[in-house]
């Protein structure tokens, strides 16, 4: 029954309609089949064939593609506004990519295996990282099912070709970088090295590193296991921030070395060196400036070194705190910059509202070393302290007669602080500091400048066993100008109790001190000449500073001494309590010996009894002279008088600031000559110095 009544209600269903309209639903949807099957197996366009076998990976924005298998063909489809892709492929075969956006049509970009950074689909970049396409519409990973076609295509009645439309401009998306390739970020504070292979700075450095200083000791090794022991090059950069002011710039290399300065070169020693140093002076403004400082290696020993410190007037390399009280409490008096811890007072003060006793000073200051052992000498009366990096390596904080201590320390390569306290009780005043690389200068030590003023870090360090050079027209040294040097000889030697009379011969200028006191001083371009000063002596080890400087041509320096047989006696001198006239027969408050003319009252007294202000004093002195010409020599604040053998000579009496020394030349028999300065003090500070130095023969 149930066959009848469906035979019956599909023969109802079909006759009901016309043959004709069957016969012709029949051919539509044939046409409809053959459609289908053709839009499956015929490209569109001149396109190549797709691959058999190639899964469809259809992308969703920002979502990685995971667990592609490089074995076969992928493509990756989705709707986009841009036509850039990044595809993660993680084997090592080569398979090919397929890229489709709406409206275009296929392309396919083989990679090449292992991953490149970059491939490129449809004319736009593609990474090997992750899908980073701005796709609009939601797409999936579907997996297209392999098919199996038939050769034979089937031909379509009627084609329209495709046209695209205008390509969509694109905005550039910066492309991550890769993992594995990390880009080095330099730390603000430090140094930026870049480190080369070779000695000329050439080609891609082979490492790149942040350091905290520069300041290496490589010896004979290497700065890292990539670079050569010999042969290698460095490049520093970094930008700081400086407070105004004039700052000096010192380099220590072997071998060579160039620095910038904003982009301004300003040492160039870029040539084989052993152990030197370069340094530059410059003057900056207020906020950050560029340093670039560039280096190679040649052969043998790799050392470098970079430093700076404020020089000049405005900021000298010592800060001194001057305490009015000889504990060094309280505020200090004052506080100036001091070139030198060079100082020898006498029964003088060291400047305006310090006693000239029961006085104490405090100087700090830091300086590049390189690595060794150093020897910290020190010259006082009385008491001294010295710390290097709060290490406590001198401590004689007693009375004491101008002893000499010294300590040997070991220090690292680099910038080192040094603290220097020193305290003065009764008498006389002085303190002389140093410090030499131990063992390294058993004569002089020898300092060369590349100037004539003794100013910045010295080129060339030397020992040098006697003062006695003859350079002509030549150069002291590699490294130093034949003309416009000077030089700095320091030394510590023994001397019996006596008079010893101090000799140079020089072409041209010429200063010596013993123990500080200035007792040669003929600094002056000039030709070839000699000049002599004396000096009592106790004693004991004493410090000799000898300082010469060359201008142009000529250049030599002799210096020696001997023990007179006839020292000189002391000075006579007669204190008045007011200022008293030529050829004055008042009588002083009191009278006493002094050694030499050379005070610094600053704005106390001279002694018990004599005022501030307005006070005089009269110094004779008999002494026995070998024959020649003789330089006589004052300086004073205020006025200043000299009678030799009862003639005037040298008549300044008026108020001055003790800025300028008062010379005049005469010659001196053979015999005893009478020498008289008479001296004044008006008001503010009090100050006189007097001295004989022979400048050569007789006429």
């Amino acid at each position: 029954m149930e066959s009848d009544v469906n035979s019956e209600g599909e023969q109802g269903f079909l006759a009901g309609i016309p043959l004709w309209l069957i016969i012709a639903l029949a051919g539509v949807l044939l046409v409809a089949v053959i459609a289908c099957l053709a839009l499956v197996f015929i490209p569109r366009g001149e396109s190549e064939p797709q691959q058999e076998g190639m899964p469809t990976l259809m992308a969703t924005a920002g979502v990685p593609v995971a667990g592609i298998s490089p074995e076969s063909g992928t493509s990756v489809s989705g709707s986009s506004e841009t036509r850039e892709s990044e595809l993660e492929v993680p084997e090592t075969n080569t398979p090919q990519v397929t890229a489709t956006s709406s409206g275009l049509e296929p392309t396919y970009t083989p990679i090449t295996w292992p991953i490149t950074p970059t491939a490129t689909i449809s004319g736009s970049e593609m990474t090997a990282t992750s899908i980073a396409e701005t796709a609009t519409s939601a797409a999936t990973l579907t997996p297209r099912p392999t098919a199996t076609r038939t050769p034979t295509r089937l031909p379509i009645p009627t084609r329209t070709r495709y046209v695209p439309p205008p390509p969509v401009t694109n905005t550039a998306v910066p492309i991550p970088t890769l993992a594995g390739t990390p880009t080095s970020t330099p730390v603000s504070n430090l140094w930026l090295g870049k480190y080369f292979t070779n000695q000329n700075l050439s080609g891609a450095p082979t490492l790149i590193r942040n350091d905290t200083n520069i300041q290496f000791d490589w010896g004979t090794g290497s700065p890292d296991p990539s670079i050569p022991v010999d042969h290698f090059s460095v490049r520093w950069d970094r930008t700081l921030y400086f407070n105004a002011g004039t700052y000096r710039f010192s380099a220590f290399s072997d071998d060579g070395i160039r620095v910038y300065l904003n982009g301004q070169l300003i040492i160039n020693q870029w040539a084989d060196t052993q152990n030197t140093v370069f340094t530059a002076n410059l003057s900056l403004s207020a906020g950050n400036h560029a340093l670039r400082i560039e280096y190679y290696e040649n052969l043998g020993d790799a050392k470098v070194q970079f430093w700076w410190e404020l020089s000049g007037s405005t900021s000298p390399a010592w800060r001194g705190e001057y305490f009015s009280n000889q504990t060094l409490s309280g505020n200090p008096t004052y506080i100036r910059n001091d070139q030198d811890i060079f100082f020898n007072w006498g029964t003088g003060s060291p400047g305006s509202g310090i006693p000239t006793d029961h006085f104490s000073i405090r100087w700090t200051r830091e300086a590049g070393f390189n690595a060794g052992t150093y020897r910290f000498i020190v010259h006082p009366d009385d008491g001294v302290r010295v710390w290097v990096d709060n290490q406590l390596i001198i401590d004689q904080w007693h009375d004491a007669t101008a002893d000499i201590y010294s300590a040997a320390l070991y220090l690292s390569s680099g910038v080192h602080t040094i603290k220097v306290e020193y305290y003065e009780n009764l008498g006389d005043a002085q303190i002389q500091f140093l410090w030499e690389l131990d063992g390294a200068y058993p004569n002089w030590r020898g300092a060369y400048f590349t100037n004539a003023d003794l100013t910045g870090a010295p080129t060339v360090t030397r020992n040098d066993a006697n003062i006695n050079f003859d350079w002509g027209t030549g150069s002291p040294a590699s490294g130093i100008p034949a003309d416009n040097f000077s030089v700095r000889w320091t030394q510590a030697f023994f001397f019996n109790e006596g008079t010893y009379r101090f000799n140079a011969r020089f072409d041209d200028g010429v200063r010596i001190y013993v123990d500080g006191l200035l007792i040669v001083n003929d600094w002056r371009d000039g030709s070839l000449r000699e000049i002599s000063g004396e000096a009592d002596l106790s004693s004991g080890d004493h410090l000799v500073r000898v300082e010469y400087y060359e201008r142009i041509d000529q250049a030599a320096i002799e210096v020696w001494w001997e023990q007179i047989s006839s020292p000189y006696p002391a000075w006579t001198g007669e204190y008045f309590d007011f200022v008293i006239e030529p050829n004055s027969t008042a009588t002083p408050v009191f009278t006493r010996q002094d050694p030499v003319i050379d005070f610094n009252w600053g704005a106390g007294s001279p002694g018990s009894g004599i005022p501030n202000d307005n006070f005089s004093v009269r110094w004779t002195r008999l002494n026995e002279y070998n024959p020649g010409m003789y330089q006589l020599l004052a300086q004073s604040d205020d006025g200043v008088r000299v009678y030799m053998n009862g003639v005037l000579v040298i008549d300044e009496w008026h108020e001055s600031t003790g800025q300028t020394t008062y010379t005049v030349e005469r010659p001196i028999t053979t015999g005893f000559h009478t020498i008289v300065v008479e001296y004044y003090e008006g008001t503010g500070d009090a100050l006189v110095r007097f001295w004989v130095q022979r400048i050569g023969g007789l006429p």
